[in-house]
């Protein structure tokens, strides 16, 4: 029993353990939906500049200084989105392993509360045994007591 009572306690630490890893989950995914917001931004921002840098085109004409600009907006651009990619799988990676600890942790959990009803059903077993042993001796004590109280009163 106290073997079982150090494994329930332990699975409730593990459970706490996996509420903040959730939580912490859902820290990441609410910071996974920024960093996508911030995708989307920056490839409307890529448009938007697109559209300008096309007006710019009609209206001066190919010029060499209107080509560098464009080259310098889009590697810029590619440059945010790929950082932007980069700490999105970063996230998604850390969000993963701790899924994946959470996720042994309770496996481990699950194994010691199984060999904790092993222990608990063996234990009451043994319980009921001794209870049969002693309503035994009982009811033979009982038997001999009474014999000898016949004996007694004859």
């Amino acid at each position: 029993l106290e073997t079982a009572a150090k494994y329930l306690i332990q699975l409730q630490s593990l459970t706490k353990e996996r509420d903040v890893a959730l939580q912490n989950l859902s820290g990441q995914r609410e910071e996974s939906m920024l960093l996508s917001q911030t995708l989307h931004a920056f490839k409307d921002q890529a448009d938007s500049s697109q559209r300008e840098l096309d007006a710019l085109r009609k209206r001066f004409g190919e010029d060499i200084k209107l080509a560098k600009y464009d080259a310098e907006l889009r590697s810029k651009q590619q440059f945010e989105l790929s950082k932007a990619k980069e700490e999105t799988l970063k996230s998604l990676y850390k969000t993963e392993d701790d899924l994946r600890n959470v996720r042994n942790e309770l496996l481990k959990a699950t194994e010691a509360i199984a060999e904790s009803r092993k222990e608990t059903e063996l234990i009451s077993t043994q319980v009921e045994e001794n209870k049969r042993d002693s309503l035994a001796n009982t009811n033979k004590l009982r038997e001999e007591h009474a014999v000898e109280l016949n004996r007694y009163r004859d």
